[in-house]
């Protein structure tokens, strides 16, 4: 049975040419390692708001914006909608299917159970925490843009340095792509829940 073994692998080592086995080689491991693949890197924090925190990071070699929202599974809104859980990766699952130029990208999102980190002789180690088991953390992977819109306006770059009036040939630009991610949304009946008029 061997040696019918080894005639089979040989006969098939001599039909595909060395690159077709490398291909097939690398392909089976790409399905092996999807984890791997969309193991994210923290490298610093960069902003904060009620419910989440946003750091940078790197996903698959791309520098991102990487937001982290703590979920509770048992929390409801309004009494027989979806919990707070559901919600976040409906939102997660609407936000990674929406491609437009003007509406932030989100490339990957992932959602776990919390874990507590007990710190042991200076290593940080995870553990399973019964308190926490409704817990839930939401990591969304997306594109890092350079700036806000608020930082911008903050720092003077929309406006003339000797008179302080805007610069309408930038404001203008801004305001039409911010209407063209908006009208994309709710062509796809997504409303929006962070957009203020001030």
């Amino acid at each position: 049975a061997e040696s019918t073994y080894s005639q089979t692998k040989s006969s098939i080592i001599s039909t595909c040419p060395a690159e077709t086995m490398h291909l097939a080689v690398a392909a089976q491991s790409a399905i092996l390692r999807v984890d791997l693949a969309n193991q994210v890197s923290i490298l610093k924090p960069i902003g904060q708001g009620g419910s989440a925190n946003v750091y940078l990071g790197r996903w698959r070699g791309l520098i991102c914006a990487v937001k982290v929202v703590n979920v509770h599974d048992t929390q409801r809104p309004d009494r027989c909608g979806p919990s707070l859980l559901d919600r976040a990766i409906m939102e997660a699952a609407v936000a990674a299917s929406v491609g437009h130029r003007h509406v932030l990208a989100t490339y990957h999102y992932d959602i776990k159970p919390m874990q507590e980190v007990v710190s042991q002789g200076g290593l940080q180690v995870e553990m399973a925490n019964k308190a926490s088991e409704d817990m839930f953390q939401l990591v969304l992977v997306q594109e890092l843009c350079a700036m806000s819109l608020d930082q911008c306006m903050a720092t003077g770059g929309l406006h003339c340095a000797n008179s302080g009036l805007p610069l309408m040939d930038l404001v203008l630009p801004i305001m039409l792509h911010i209407s063209a991610g908006l009208e994309h949304l709710h062509l796809k009946k997504i409303v929006h829940g962070d957009i203020k008029p001030g």
